[in-house]
């Protein structure tokens, strides 16, 4: 991930590109900026992942030679690199205690962090390795899902520019049944522990005014969770909808199925398209 510097950095030799004659340190009175950064907010970050840090910078100063670094209580699985690049691949938490450092030749800025890391449990939520599926196609599945009752037309939509797929469910307004599915427990997630919370969603977008009042998702087959809260439907037209589960893990044996589509849980006649779907811990 190296990245050039330049964006950071003056050049002080003869003029810039405006014309401007850049000052003479050697001149009384003409002492070099030191670098100011803004106030950092909260982070909330799903680990793994690269921040980029520099978006806090307020000026780089006038020196030709900023760097970052962090300083204090820094957390295990954080680093960053000298263009304020900060990779984190904590275990899930909340930290603080550490800091931002933006240091040149002519001072240093230095800004508190507080963070918040999530931890990603949802295999392949990009809904890859699926094809059409429905009453000719048959089941084609996205890797590491299920098709439940393939009696309408469902299929993939083109990947984002990040390799995630949206699904849309009849598009026929049909009045019928197709879904997918995917069934979490303690034998593929056993780092999930006891007492943990977690949030299960995806985004639902409603196509058309059809429909029954179907739900959108349900969360079935539950054993050894409580559901704490839950959004199940979706009714506003073309707006995405955030669509959840949250729960708790009560016992050490424990399973869930979550199913997203058309007729989840009875016969319906809505227009879906989704995507986006998610699992992690809630902190």
């Amino acid at each position: 991930m190296a990245r050039s510097s330049s964006r950071h950095r003056r050049e002080f030799q003869g003029e810039d590109s405006a014309g401007h004659i850049p000052p003479d340190f050697g001149e009384k009175g003409n002492d070099p900026l030191p670098p100011i950064l803004y106030s950092i907010p909260k982070l909330a970050v799903t680990a793994p992942v690269i921040v980029d840090m520099s978006v806090y910078v307020r000026t780089y100063g006038s020196a030709p030679d900023p760097t970052f670094s962090l300083s204090g209580d820094v957390p295990s699985g954080v680093s960053i690199d000298s263009d304020g690049l900060m990779q984190v691949s904590s275990a899930y938490g909340s930290y603080d205690g550490f800091n931002l450092v933006l240091s040149s030749s002519a001072g240093i800025s230095t800004q508190p962090i507080t963070m918040d890391v999530y931890e990603e449990f949802y295999a392949n939520r990009e809904l890859t390795g699926g094809a059409a599926s429905g009453p000719i196609a048959g089941a084609n599945p996205p890797t590491g899902h299920e098709v439940g009752f393939p009696n309408a037309d469902a299929a993939p939509l083109a990947p984002d520019e990040n390799g995630f797929v949206r699904w849309e469910f009849n598009p026929n307004e049909a009045t019928n049944r197709i879904y997918l599915a995917k069934t979490f427990s303690n034998v593929d997630l056993p780092q999930l522990q006891v007492g943990d919370r977690f949030r299960l969603q995806i985004e639902v977008e409603k196509m058309s005014a059809s429909g029954t009042g179907g739900r959108a998702v349900v969360l079935t087959g539950n054993t050894g969770i409580t559901i704490t809260d839950s959004k199940v439907n979706c009714t506003d037209i073309n707006q995405i909808t955030i669509c959840f589960f949250e729960f708790t893990i009560d016992d050490a044996t424990w399973s869930a199925q979550f199913r997203f589509g058309l007729g989840t849980t009875v016969t319906a006649s809505e227009y879906w398209e989704m995507g986006y779907p998610s699992l992690r811990n809630i902190i």
